[in-house]
Parts: C-alpha cells; sequence; structure tokens
C-alpha cells in the first residue's frame, strides 16, 4: 500500500502488524517428535490465492525421495474437500479447524515453513511462524518480502515450483542452516514485528507531527 500511495504522490508511513513474542516462541522441545522428522507446516485458509496446490506439489515431489519428512497444513475454507480428496500419503496431514493454542504447537512443532501464497497484504502467518523461529521458504510476493529476508528464509519467484523444492531441500539437508536461519527469523520479528514495537513507533510518528 505504501509503494501504490507513492505512485499518486502521497507520503506515508508504515507501521507493521506484530506478534506477542511470548505467546509464539519456540519451544523448549519437540516433545513426541522423532530426532531425525522434519516437520514442514504451513497455516493459511484453503482458497486460491493461497496456492496450497502448489504446497502439495513441493511436498509430493519431496516426499518421493525424502524418508524423514511430514508436511502439516492445518485450516479451513471452500477448497480443503477437494485439496484433502487429492492425497493419500500419510505423511500430509490435515487437521481441519484449530484453536490458536493448537496452532501454535503445530508451529511449535515444525523445522520449516512453506509459504505458498500467490500475495498476502502482511502475511501474518509468516510472521508467527518466525516468532516461533522456523526457517521461511515462500514466493516472492509483496508483504512476504517486507518480512523475509536471506538471513532468515529463501525468496522464489512467483510460481517457481522447481527452485522452491530445491531451497526446501537444502534446509532438510542443512540442520544448522535451517536452526541458524530460525533463530535470525525470531531475532527479526523481535527487532521489527512486534506489538511493542508497533505502539512506539505509533507514538513516534505522532510526535513528530
Amino acid at each position: 500500500m505504501e509503494r501504490e500511495l507513492e505512485k499518486l504522490g502521497v507520503h506515508s508511513e508504515v507501521v507493521p502488524l506484530g506478534v506477542d513474542p511470548t505467546v509464539y516462541a519456540p519451544a523448549k522441545k519437540n516433545a513426541g517428535k522423532g530426532e531425525e522428522e522434519i516437520v514442514i507446516s504451513n497455516v493459511a485458509r484453503f482458497a486460491p490465492v493461497k496456492g496450497h496446490t502448489h504446497f502439495l506439489k513441493v511436498a509430493k515431489n519431496l516426499l518421493r525421495e525424502q524418508k524423514n519428512v511430514k508436511f502439516v497444513l492445518p485450516g479451513t475454507g471452500p477448497l480443503l474437500p477437494k485439496i484433502e480428496g487429492s492425497v493419500s500419503n500419510l505423511r500430509i496431514e490435515f487437521p481441519g479447524y484449530v484453536s490458536e493454542r493448537d496452532k501454535i504447537n503445530i508451529l511449535q512443532g515444525s523445522d520449516i515453513f512453506l509459504n505458498t501464497s500467490f500475495q498476502e497484504g502482511f502475511g501474518i502467518s509468516v510472521c508467527e511462524a518466525m516468532a516461533c523461529q522456523l526457517p521461511v521458504v515462500a514466493f516472492d510476493v509483496p508483504g512476504v518480502r517486507d518480512l523475509v529476508t536471506t538471513r532468515c528464509g529463501f525468496l522464489v519467484p512467483l510460481g517457481d515450483i522447481d527452485q522452491m523444492i530445491t531451497r526446501v531441500k537444502v534446509l532438510i539437508e542443512n540442520d544448522s542452516l535451517r536452526k541458524e536461519m530460525g533463530r535470525r527469523a525470531r531475532e527479526r520479528v523481535l527487532e521489527f514485528f512486534t506489538w511493542q514495537r508497533a505502539a512506539e513507533r505509533i507514538f513516534e510518528i505522532y510526535s513528530s507531527v
């Protein structure tokens, strides 16, 4: 929106949304998850713009050669029956509607956040995942690109499934890189995308008027 306003000659100040980092935080341990198991998740309503068909293409490709990977796709929406019905692999789970606490549990039990949205206003689910210390692989679209940097994840051209698969494989196969990017993702949220920081920025703007 800021960029569109600039085209009209209107200057604006952006105050990003945020998360509560005391709620969205990494788990102390991934209880019940095998040491070698890599869990890849996404949290989004099942609507065309969220790109779940692309998520499944990535998942099915990786499952052909990666035996230690599981995918979790919580959420509801008009496309859920069709998407769920197209999957027979038990390592792709559809929990359906989940409470916020269950959503946090899913993120805390994950290792990688794979976002396949075609567009985002901000990307709150990406921000929540980053706060839970997950590296992100996503399409390079507005909103997401304001959150994810090369230090904490990978952005790939919109629709480039092959590159998305390659980037996810890098994180699956490199434990130290995966954890380091996750740590940096949380650091970025703490610096720029908390409600405390949003409130401080609003006060700064009002004080400068």
